[in-house]
């Protein structure tokens, strides 16, 4: 049975970004697998993590290989251009923040591989909505170690 949780993952996410002090004073990113906000309550910047895919890596006798896309959205109406970089910028150094970030979860070694912004932010979007929507993707890679007791031999 595996350890590998990617929701804990998620939480883990999130809890690093509140912690880095990168978000403005009184945001908070929240791990939510299927985040929904009411229009009234995005004249607030909000940030969800999420993960979107899981992939089973190759093992070996001694660790388990888990591969994990999570998202880190950002989302406000602001209504106009000029708030557009500031959040990209945070987006930005979100990015920068988690890149090759080694972590632990519950007995896994967790490292993000890879980080991208896609989309950095939607002007479309923008221009229907007044909505700001970015976002970063981690790649993480999660090893979680085999308990070799049960193995035959030793």
């Amino acid at each position: 049975m595996s350890a590998f949780d990617v929701f804990q993952v998620s939480d883990t996410v999130a809890e690093l970004l509140t912690s880095s002090e990168l978000l403005p004073f009184g945001v908070s990113a929240v791990a939510d697998p299927a985040p929904e906000y009411e229009l009234e309550e995005l004249d607030a910047l909000h940030v969800a993590v999420c993960p979107t895919h899981v992939y089973l890596a190759d093992s070996s006798r001694g660790e388990r290989r888990h591969q994990a896309m999570i998202q880190i959205g950002f989302i406000q109406r602001i209504g106009e251009k000029s708030l557009i970089p500031p959040l990209v910028q945070l987006e930005q150094q979100t990015a920068e923040f988690f890149r090759h970030r080694e972590f632990a979860v519950d007995g896994l070694s967790c490292h993000v591989t890879d980080t991208e912004m896609d989309p950095l932010y939607d002007p479309d979007r923008f221009r229907e909505t007044g909505e700001f929507l970015g976002v970063v993707i981690l790649e993480i890679e999660a090893l979680e170690a085999v308990d070799k007791s049960y193995c035959i031999g030793n």
